[in-house]
């Protein structure tokens, strides 16, 4: 693939890269760009298993493939509402789960490095037009936590996880 690269000056140094392999975001570190490719599970048709306790994730470089959190397909009362009118999971990554039988479901992204969102998606096929069937965004308690936990009862069956970011954030983390 092929690269470009532009420099504005070299006191406020930017670059811009585009790649036939991989879409980079960009950050300033000492005056330097920092690329990072896409995570392997960036799209939803690319989602890896989950293993539930312990599975490290990073949202750099993640682009935003799933749906807006459309609040009138839902039917009342709301599965999920993520609030202060940003209903869209920004720079998500992907995770499969299958429930073999009915049980409780904890999703835990509480030491992450960022301010994380997650929603959970009923089926093995990506939504398009579907609601998640529950999602959070800061629930993991005190003052200023910015991190997502997620209790839901599943039946069997299969499930997406989607983790991102509220309002573009985007970084790495821990699911327990």
């Amino acid at each position: 693939g092929g690269h470009s690269i532009q420099l504005d000056d070299t006191d406020h140094a930017s670059a811009v890269v585009q790649s036939d392999f991989a879409f980079c975001s960009r950050i300033w570190e000492r005056n330097a760009p920092v690329c990072f490719p896409p995570p392997d599970n960036d799209d939803c048709a690319d989602a890896l298993p989950l293993t539930i306790d312990g599975a490290s994730f990073d949202t750099s470089g993640a682009t935003t493939d799933g749906p807006v959190n459309d609040l009138y397909i839902q039917p009342l009362p709301r599965l999920c509402y993520f609030g202060l009118s940003d209903e869209q999971v920004h720079k998500d990554v992907w995770y499969d789960v299958v429930a073999p039988c009915s049980s409780s479901l904890r999703l835990g992204l509480c030491d992450s490095s960022f301010d994380t969102k997650i929603a959970v998606y009923e089926g093995s096929d990506c939504p398009s037009n579907i609601a998640a069937i529950a999602c959070n965004d800061d629930a993991c308690g005190g003052e200023f936590e910015r991190e997502s936990e997620l209790h839901l009862d599943v039946r069997g069956g299969a499930y997406k996880v989607r983790i991102g970011g509220f309002n573009g954030d985007w970084g790495t983390g821990v699911l327990t």
